[in-house]
């Protein structure tokens, strides 16, 4: 296999497992379902990501 086509494999395998780990993260933070954004980030991954970072926390969906 071609050593360029392999890191690139090892790099996309990398983002995807750092984008499941964060996005749960984050939904934490903003009070949003971890196990829901768990497989977000999981079958998203950096498209996951950015939408769970552009979300606003749940209490100002409440309040308003």
């Amino acid at each position: 296999m071609d050593p360029t086509i392999t890191a690139i494999l090892a790099l996309s395998i990398i983002i995807n497992i750092i984008c499941t780990i964060a996005c749960p993260i984050i939904a934490s933070y903003k009070d949003r379902s971890v196990v829901g954004w768990l497989f977000g980030g999981l079958f998203l991954s950096l498209i996951g990501l950015i939408i769970i970072s552009l979300l606003k926390p749940k209490e100002f969906y409440i309040m308003y």
